[in-house]
């Protein structure tokens, strides 16, 4: 998740009106949220919690572009007899970025600059999106794709399976960037936990970074489906 500020300023650069007359200036302050977005909208925390009851593994694909909104996440299940799926759609709440100083009131203006953002980023994703209700939590709000038949979770886990992701020697070190795509996948089954991750990741790159490049494009896959899918995953 990269900086609010950031945002806000490409947000509102066309609005010279705007800039002529704005009276504020803000410094900021964007920390790491405490804990993985999708885990904070109600996911399972794959890493310190384990697998669902009766699941045998769980595979999740994480976008995060540069420094447009909103950032995705797809996560799928395999029961053995069964497979499901869901798709998470997060961005910045209003008080992700802190204000550390400025003008007074720059927060306020701040507050309300964050809330017009929030509201195009949910007027963008009702052209191409149908969501369920939004989730609100501290410095972060996302929603689930609501989808009304399968989108092809199954075919997805078999396309993890065709790439070799699962059998991968030990993952590098994360590599994310200021720019491009970040793209990450975890992993958990018997064997255990494990996570890859590259900042716009080349398919034609070295062991892992291709797998992760290949399975970056799963993301949009549910999404972009012409048939209209429910989530198979009910809501936290």
């Amino acid at each position: 998740m990269r900086t609010n500020a950031a945002l806000l300023s490409l947000l509102l650069a066309g609005a010279a009106a705007h800039a002529q007359t704005r009276p504020f200036t803000c410094s900021f302050s964007s920390p790491p949220l405490d804990r993985p977005a999708p885990v904070l909208l109600g996911w399972p925390d794959l890493e310190h919690e384990g697998l669902p009851a009766a699941a045998k593994r769980e595979i999740r694909v994480h976008q995060d572009v540069a420094i447009t909104v909103p950032d995705y996440s797809l996560r799928i299940v395999d029961y053995g007899r069964r497979v499901t799926g869901e798709v998470l759609v997060y961005w910045p709440g209003v008080d992700y970025d802190r204000v550390t100083g400025g003008d007074p009131g720059c927060a306020e203006t701040h507050a309300a600059e964050a809330r017009q953002l929030i509201q195009s980023v949910q007027q963008s994703l009702d052209t191409y999106l149908h969501c369920g209700p939004v989730l609100v939590r501290p410095r972060i709000e996302g929603c689930r794709v609501a989808f009304t038949a399968d989108p092809g979770w199954a075919a997805m886990l078999r396309r993890s399976d065709s790439l070799g992701i699962w059998t991968l020697a030990a993952p590098v070190p994360a590599r994310v960037g200021l720019d491009g795509v970040d793209v990450s996948v975890e992993l958990r089954d018997q064997a255990g936990y494990r996570q890859y991750g590259y900042n716009s990741p080349n398919p034609d790159g070295g062991s892992g970074e291709r797998e992760v490049a290949a399975l970056g494009t799963l993301v949009d896959s549910p999404q972009g489906s012409t048939c209209p899918v429910q989530s198979a995953v009910a809501a936290a």
